[in-house]
C-alpha cells in the first residue's frame, strides 16, 4: 500500500462504470457481463422484488 492513489484509480471501478454505460445502451439487458439472467427493472428494484435474502 505505497500508492494509495493507483488504489483509488482502480480499473474495476472503471470497468463499473462502463457496465453501467452498456446497461443503458443496451437497455439493461444482460450483455454477458450479467450472469444472472435479470431483468431491466432491476435498475429499478421494486419494493415486491426479491432482495437477495
Amino acid at each position: 500500500m505505497e500508492d494509495p492513489k493507483q488504489e483509488k484509480q482502480s480499473p474495476e471501478l472503471k470497468e463499473e462504470l462502463t457496465e453501467d454505460k452498456l446497461k443503458g445502451v443496451d437497455g439493461g439487458a444482460p450483455i454477458g457481463v450479467n450472469p444472472l439472467p435479470f431483468p431491466p427493472s432491476i435498475r429499478n428494484p421494486e419494493p415486491t422484488a426479491p432482495s437477495g435474502g
